[in-house]
């Protein structure tokens, strides 16, 4: 999206005609770039415990309840990736920038300390890190795995293929009064710059009334992987079960500002190369950590 603005393909939006009140802030972090607002946020994703409702009684709270689920015949997959693996690193009090933006992944131990928590649970019996989601995702529709940390864009390809009442979700384990962290992503509009002033307005029209109370309401009813944006909307547990899941997950998760989005993305490239070289146990993690710092700093400092 960055790119697309600095190339000047999209067009900012005038903050009074908008009612920004609505919106949860982390929501207009992740479409305000240098100042201006570039997107009008639509709905959240994020990552939730997807498990099998026809063999599990008690989901695990903790990562702790999670390794012995699985040494009771519980079978875990778990997304090997630096970005999907991410979300365990705030149960360890870890986390990407500190208050500031300023990048401290390598002065913490949080990553590290989860880094090594993922090294040991793959020794584990029945605890398995899997590259590819295809693999992932077959695994578990075919019952050959109880639980999988999935991303809600997941949902709709499991409830289709496993059933609405057999596909269940949770939180995400953490460690006591520690939650886990995973990523959060706001989806919205972005406008183009080409459009007439009319096409625009009417644009902004249809993006405004995807975002009031009542509509985004009424979209936890037709798709239960959505997470509102707009925060005067209400969230029934006992009506809507999984949105409720996911909305309670979501207010742990953890943004990237649309500013860092460039310092985020040489993360993550880092992070992929480096994420492999410690599950394979080549580098430590403190030494992965310190080596995305050190390369992040040295690219944008």
């Amino acid at each position: 999206m960055s790119s697309l603005i600095r190339s000047g393909y999209l067009r900012s939006l005038n903050e009074d005609d908008l009612d920004l009140s609505q919106f949860r802030p982390e929501t207009l972090e992740q479409v305000s770039y240098q100042g201006k607002i570039y997107a009008i946020p639509i709905r959240l994703a994020t990552q939730v415990l997807c498990y099998n409702k026809k063999k599990v009684k008690e989901t695990p709270k903790t990562l702790d309840e999670l390794i012995l689920q699985a040494r009771r015949g519980y079978s875990v997959g778990l997304h090997s990736s630096f970005a999907t693996a991410f979300w365990g690193t705030g149960a360890f009090g870890g986390k990407l920038f500190d208050e500031s933006g300023r990048m401290v992944l390598g002065e913490n131990e949080g990553w590290a300390q989860w880094m090594q928590w993922l090294k040991n649970a793959q020794n584990e019996p029945n605890f398995y890190l899997i590259e590819d989601v295809e693999t992932l995702q077959e695994a578990f529709i075919q019952g050959r795995l109880t639980y999988m940390p999935c991303t809600s864009g997941w949902l709709p390809l499991l409830t289709e293929a496993l059933g609405t009442n057999n596909l269940g979700i949770a939180l995400l384990p953490g460690r006591e009064n520690q939650p886990a962290t995973p990523p959060l992503w706001t989806v919205g509009f972005i406008f183009n710059r080409a459009s007439s002033e009319n096409q625009h307005k009417l644009a902004l029209k249809l993006a405004q009334f995807t975002t009031n109370t009542q509509y985004q309401q009424q979209l936890q009813v037709k798709a239960a992987f959505l997470i509102p944006v707009n925060k005067n909307a209400k969230v029934d547990g006992s009506l809507f079960p999984k949105q409720a899941v996911l909305f309670e997950q979501s207010k742990n998760g953890i943004i990237v500002s649309l500013d860092q989005l460039e310092q985020n993305q040489a993360i993550f490239d880092y992070g992929y190369v480096l994420y492999d070289l410690v599950i394979a146990g080549e580098i430590t993690p403190e030494e992965a950590a310190l080596k995305i710092q050190q390369a992040v700093n040295n690219q944008f400092n």
